[in-house]
This record gives structure tokens, sequence and C-alpha cells, in this order.
């Protein structure tokens, strides 16, 4: 069964997804009367990832 606790006036917080739109999910809890803190624990460096990679490739060769 499927219930609906209601949030309006409380604070949430939301752990973002990095890359990703969250505009539509931060929008319909702030239309139903919720205040969201919005947190990003990391950022993926694409970058700094391969470089670590090949790193770790070379190591191991």
């Amino acid at each position: 069964m499927l219930s609906r606790l209601d949030l309006a006036g409380h604070r949430l917080g939301l752990q973002l997804y990095p890359a990703r739109d969250h505009s539509v999910l931060i929008g319909a809890l702030t239309a139903q009367g919720e205040a969201v803190d919005t947190v990003l624990p990391y950022v993926y460096d694409a970058q700094a990832a391969d470089a670590n990679i090949v790193t770790a490739i070379d190591e191991m060769a």
C-alpha cells in the first residue's frame, strides 16, 4: 500500500547525483511546501579518473 507523507513546512535533505537534472524533483518538492537543501557529496572528474587508470595499468605492466 502506498501512503503519502505530508512534509509541507518541513526541511528535506536531498543528495544529488552528479551530471543529472534534478530540477523536476526539486520543483515538485518545493511546490508541495517542502524546503529542500541539496547536497552534492562528490563530483566525478572523468579526466582525473582516466589519468589514474592509465597510471595503474602502467604500474601493473
